[in-house]
């Protein structure tokens, strides 16, 4: 069974210490979901970068570039940030099985058995 979608977003803001001279076209950022394989990028030119619609309930990691013009990029700066969901779900099971799910923001599956209804 896949991975329940995420429902829950934030705005991420990562504020940096700017260096003396701003970088020509600002700075280019790409972040992810842990685990997939899509970058998202955006560049901007304020501090804080602000990244609006990151999914709460998964663990980001990104990158942070300078931009200074004509291709040139600066030092890669990663960064992680763990997840901040406290979603609760209510699922109800139809039948007798075993049902196997991977919450968001983990990757153990979690395994349910429903032996008899009453």
């Amino acid at each position: 069974m896949p991975a329940l979608p995420c429902t829950t977003y934030k705005t991420l803001n990562i504020v940096f210490t700017a260096p003396d001279v701003a970088p020509a076209n600002g700075y280019l950022v790409k972040w992810r979901v842990v685990g997939t394989t899509n970058w998202n990028t955006v560049t901007q030119n304020q501090n804080p970068i602000t990244i609006a619609g990151v999914p709460a309930c998964y663990n980001i990691e990104g990158t942070i570039q300078a931009n200074c013009g004509d291709g040139n990029l600066g030092s890669t700066v990663s960064f992680a940030i763990t997840s901040s969901s406290n979603q609760c779900r209510s699922v109800q099971l139809t039948q007798s099985a075993t049902y196997t799910y991977t919450e968001c923001g983990t990757s153990e599956p979690v395994t349910i058995t429903v032996s008899s209804f009453e």
